[in-house]
This record gives structure tokens, C-alpha cells and sequence, in this order.
């Protein structure tokens, strides 16, 4: 997990494309106008000109922009007992609280060579790589046997850690380039708005401990992606039609969702903004005299392999009418296995007279996609295996997988849609399923 990757800058279509420069840099096109990344926090916007409130507008000069880092917080004295395991990635050794979103840590979050361990609050520090370890990368401790923390020793830490922000390039009618800031957060920043009268033209990331702006780094707000044809949505009711004659007539209709973590919820804030909850609320909403109940059947952690022996109990017995599949823990099978897997589930679903909708996995942290960044594409042959799946089974597909791919077009950098940094979509994420899954309906 910690290895470090090349940087390499993708093709940004529709709304950026990318302009050779000289030396490193590369600009960016943002609504007409280049911003190319100076030194450290800097951007220069060019001459040109853009789009405001559909009317267009000059910038007559070279704007430079400087922007803040994100803000560091201090920790001090924070107790612990450390495990006597090497730290690890997000799942072996000792949490740094201050690093931690709702259960695990967030990858990059702490300030590299910043942790002190004491022996007390203001006692004699003790020796990194003798009595210590740290994973810089991960805010995971761990104790050395034979050094002089011991099991039940009592350690204090302190250490700095980082937020991230989304600030906005923003352009007023007059032509006057600016920097709309954000809100710092330890995960999932939000864009600002504008100010009125103003438009953004881009989001700029200030990541985890950042001090140089890359072309990456830059997110042109394009337009979000194009809504189905009719013709799409007709197909897309047909592999649903038993279940949505149910709706319209105003029947009593069961799903079940089956699933891993995400499924059970992953980071949604709340339980009403866990996709599946959302999903049945919004059917609710639109089919009001249709009685319709749920269950869960998602396991944090699992994937087809493991579930599909007791797809039985877990599912079919319960006699649902419609059973909705996500598993982004499939993801690293191959599209034979896929084929396998999701053959015996709907071949089983189909066989008690239900119906099936299949959703595209969300992304992931770039490394575990096997990006180089953020704005790479999405070569995941499992989740394209769904979506021929879905296609010579005929049943239902919520491509969430399509959405994300456009997130960073539409000035979104996807990964600020992680809320544990990893793997667990934040509430954001969550109404994506659900949008996705209301297309059939």
C-alpha cells in the first residue's frame, strides 16, 4: 500500500484538455481560460476568455494565484498502549486518534516525522526504530519487543496531522480571476460556491500535507454526465418490469440487498443515508401506495465467493421480489469468475421468481484501482465483466462505476468522496447508487 507511484497526467475531455508547456508544466483549459501550476501553491490563470452566467467575459492579464496550505493540528499527549505488532496499512498496529475518519485511519493524514512517543506528558522521549515504529503513511504505531515500552506501559504521543480543502478559481463579469476558498476537513471536502455573480471555473485540491499544485490537482467544473435516452430508459424498466408492475399497481413488494460492507452501509452518516434505505425511500416516495418493505443482507468484508454458499439463507428464503448485488470486494477477480459467481446468483434469484439489479462498484483509493492518479481510467475487467453480465442475462444495471468515472470532469476529485480514504463512499457516494438505481423506475 505504501509504494510510491508515477505521475502521469491523463486526458481530461469534454470539460479540460491538456496544453503542453514549457518546462514541467502542463495547463490545464478551464471554460476557455489555462491554468498552468507555477511553483509550490501557486497557479497562473492566462488571458482569455471565458463563459460567466452564459454571457463572455476577457481577463485581460495574467492572474496569480497563491493558495494556503491546508491547516496542520497539534496533538499533545495523547495516551496509548501500543501493540507489539509493526505498524501496517490501516489494519495492524496502534491508531493515532487524531488521524482516524469514523474506524480507521486515513492514508497520508499524518505529518511525516512529526510523532513523538514519552514516556510521560512532559517526560523523556523514546528512540524511533529501537522502542518504536511508525507507519507515516497510514498514523499507525507499533512497539519494538526488547525495547523499553513494555505491554502495560502507558505512552503519550504527540504528533501533527493535516486536513485538505477544495478551494475554487472563480471568475467575476468584470473578468477579475480569484481564489473562493473552502472549508478545511480532515475528509471529504465539499467545493465552495462561487460568490454570487461569480463563477468557478475549477476546484483545486489541497491534499494531505500538499506544498506543490500539479496539473492533477486542477479540476475544470464541467458539465455532469449526460442523462439516459429514453430509449435507455425503456430497457432499463423492461429488466424490471415484474417488479415495477408491483409498484404501479400498488402491491407488497420485498427487496433484498446483497452485498459487502458498502451494502451495509460503509461511512454513510446515518442509516437514512445508506443507499439501500435511500434506494426504498425514494420508491416510497414515488409509489405511494405500493407497501414496500427491505432487508439487508450485506457483510462487511465479503464477496461473492464467500456469500454465494448461502445465498439460500442469507436471501432466497426471505422470498424477496427484487435482490440488488454490490461487491466492490469482487473487484480483483477475474471476468471467468465473474461470470461464475453471478451465473449461480441469478440463475438462484430467478429460480423463486425474482428479479435482479446489478450495481457497478464506486471507486476506490487510486493504489488498490491501480491508478496513477485520480484522473485515470477505469480498466477494472470485473467491473466491465458486470456490465456484460447484466447484458447477456438481461437483468437490471445501476452503472454507479460510470458516474464516478466523470466526477473529476465535473470538478470533483473522486477521492474526496471516500470518507475513510479507502474504500467507504460518504453520504455523496451513497446518492449516487441511489440516482443510478432510480433509473429503472
Amino acid at each position: 500500500m505504501n509504494v510510491p507511484y508515477r505521475h502521469k497526467m491523463a486526458a481530461i475531455a469534454i470539460a479540460a484538455s491538456l496544453i503542453v508547456g514549457s518546462g514541467r508544466a502542463l495547463a490545464v483549459e478551464a471554460n476557455g481560460l489555462e491554468i498552468v501550476p507555477a511553483s509550490g501553491l501557486t497557479l497562473l490563470v492566462k488571458p482569455g476568455q471565458c463563459t460567466v452566467d452564459g454571457r463572455p467575459v476577457k481577463v485581460a492579464a495574467t492572474a496569480t494565484l497563491r493558495f494556503e496550505p491546508a491547516k496542520i493540528e497539534q496533538v499533545r499527549n495523547e495516551k496509548h498502549r501500543l501493540v507489539a505488532e509493526k505498524p501496517r496499512g490501516w489494519a495492524v498496529g496502534t491508531r493515532l486518534q487524531g488521524c482516524v475518519s469514523r474506524r480507521t485511519t486515513l492514508p497520508g493524514c499524518l505529518v511525516p516525522g512529526s510523532v513523538v512517543v514519552k514516556d510521560s506528558p512532559d517526560g523523556k522521549p523514546y528512540v524511533l526504530g529501537k522502542d518504536y515504529l511508525v507507519d507515516d503513511a497510514w498514523g499507525m504505531l507499533g512497539r519494538i519487543e526488547g525495547g523499553r515500552i513494555g505491554a502495560r506501559t502507558d505512552v503519550y504521543v504527540d504528533y501533527r496531522y493535516s486536513l485538505m480543502r477544495l478551494d475554487a478559481v472563480q471568475v467575476s463579469p468584470e473578468g477579475v480571476v480569484s481564489i473562493r476558498s473552502g472549508e478545511d476537513a480532515k475528509t471529504c471536502p465539499h467545493p465552495p460556491q462561487a460568490q454570487e455573480g461569480s463563477m468557478a471555473i475549477a476546484n483545486i485540491l489541497l491534499d494531505y500535507n500538499s506544498q506543490e499544485l500539479k496539473s492533477t490537482d486542477i479540476f475544470p467544473v464541467g458539465p455532469p454526465l449526460p442523462a439516459p435516452t429514453p430509449d435507455a430508459l425503456r430497457q432499463k424498466a423492461q429488466r424490471v418490469a415484474k417488479t415495477r408492475a408491483k409498484l404501479e399497481q400498488g402491491q407488497r413488494l420485498l427487496i433484498g440487498f446483497w452485498g459487502d460492507s458498502v451494502t451495509c452501509g460503509g461511512d454513510a452518516s446515518s442509516p437514512e443515508k445508506r443507499f439501500a434505505d435511500g434506494f426504498v425511500a425514494r420508491l416510497r416516495e414515488k409509489y405511494p401506495k405500493a407497501q414496500i418493505d427491505f432487508f439487508n443482507a450485506g457483510i462487511g468484508g465479503s464477496n461473492t465467493n464467500q456469500r454465494l454458499p448461502n445465498l439460500d439463507q442469507d436471501v432466497l428464503q426471505k422470498r424477496p421480489d427484487l435482490v440488488v448485488i454490490e461487491y466492490v470486494n469482487d473487484m480483483g477477480f477475474t471476468p471467468e469468475t465473474m461470470r461464475k459467481h453471478y451465473y449461480q446468483a441469478i440463475d438462484q434469484i430467478r429460480a423463486i421468481g425474482a428479479e435482479v439489479i446489478l450495481i457497478t462498484p464506486h471507486f476506490t483509493m487510486p493504489r488498490s484501482m491501480g491508478f496513477e492518479d485520480v484522473w485515470s481510467q477505469d480498466q477494472r475487467a470485473a467491473c466491465q465483466a458486470l456490465r456484460e453480465i447484466a447484458e447477456e442475462k438481461q437483468v437490471g444495471l445501476a452503472d454507479a462505476a460510470r458516474v464516478w468515472q466523470h466526477l473529476c470532469k465535473e470538478g470533483i476529485p473522486y477521492t474526496t468522496l471516500l470518507y475513510n480514504g479507502i474504500n467507504h463512499p460518504d453520504d455523496r457516494g451513497h446518492k449516487i447508487f441511489i440516482e443510478e438505481l432510480m433509473k429503472s423506475f
